[in-house]
C-alpha cells in the first residue's frame, strides 16, 4: 500500500505542474497593452475663444505604443468629470518625431479646429511596441464638440482598446479647460460660471 502512494505521489505532482504551466502559458499569450514609454507627469491645456457649438481637435501631447510587438486597437476615448463637452472622435498618428507626417517634425497637436483627418489622425491602430529612449510611438488626439456657453472642463481621459486576448483601459492625466474668454486664464474662466 505505500508502494502504491509513492507512486501516486510524482502523477499527482506531474499533475499539478501541467496545470501550473498552463496557466502561466496563458497569462504570457495574452495580447499587447497600451502604454507610455516613460512615466508621465500630469499635464493641462487651456483654450480660449471656445464658443457653444466650436469643434475642436485636441492632441493628448504624449506618446502611446504597446508593451510587447502586437497590435491594440483603440476603441473608445472618455472624458474623466467633463462639463460642456462631448467626445465626437479620436485617432492616433505617428508621433511626429518618430515619422513626421505633418507639419514640424516633433511637434505635438496641442489644439487646432480642423478635422482630425486634415492633421494626420487617420487610424485607431497601435502597432509598434515602446522602446527605451526613442519617440516611437502614436500621438492620440480627439476630436470635441463645446454643447456648454460658459467654460467646458475634462481632468483626464480614459482610453478603451482591445487586442487579439485582450480588452484594458489608459488613463491620460491631460485636464482641458475650454473657456469663451479671450484668455484661457483659469481664474478669469471660472469667474464666467458654469
Amino acid at each position: 500500500m505505500v508502494k502504491r502512494l509513492v507512486g501516486v505521489a510524482p502523477v499527482l505532482l506531474l499533475s499539478i505542474a501541467l496545470v501550473v504551466s498552463a496557466v502561466i502559458g496563458l497569462n504570457s499569450s495574452r495580447g499587447p497593452s497600451l502604454i507610455f514609454p516613460v512615466p508621465v507627469n500630469a499635464a493641462s491645456l487651456g483654450v480660449a475663444r471656445a464658443h457653444l457649438g466650436d469643434r475642436w481637435s485636441i492632441g493628448m501631447e504624449s506618446t502611446i505604443c504597446l508593451d510587447k510587438p502586437g497590435t491594440v486597437e483603440i476603441t473608445g476615448v472618455t472624458p474623466v468629470r467633463p462639463h460642456g463637452l462631448r467626445v465626437i472622435g479620436f485617432a492616433v498618428r505617428p508621433n511626429q518625431s518618430w515619422k513626421p507626417t505633418q507639419g514640424v517634425a516633433g511637434a505635438f497637436l496641442g489644439e487646432v479646429r480642423a478635422p482630425l483627418q486634415h492633421l494626420g489622425f487617420t487610424s485607431r491602430t497601435v502597432d509598434v511596441a515602446c522602446e527605451h529612449n526613442t519617440p516611437k510611438g502614436y500621438e492620440l488626439a480627439v476630436r470635441l464638440l463645446k454643447t456648454t456657453p460658459g467654460r467646458a472642463v475634462a481632468s483626464g481621459w480614459v482610453l478603451s482598446y482591445r487586442s487579439s486576448a485582450r480588452v484594458g483601459t489608459l488613463a491620460i492625466p491631460f485636464g482641458l479647460l475650454l473657456c469663451p474668454a479671450d484668455s484661457a486664464d483659469a481664474r478669469r474662466c471660472h469667474s464666467e460660471g458654469l
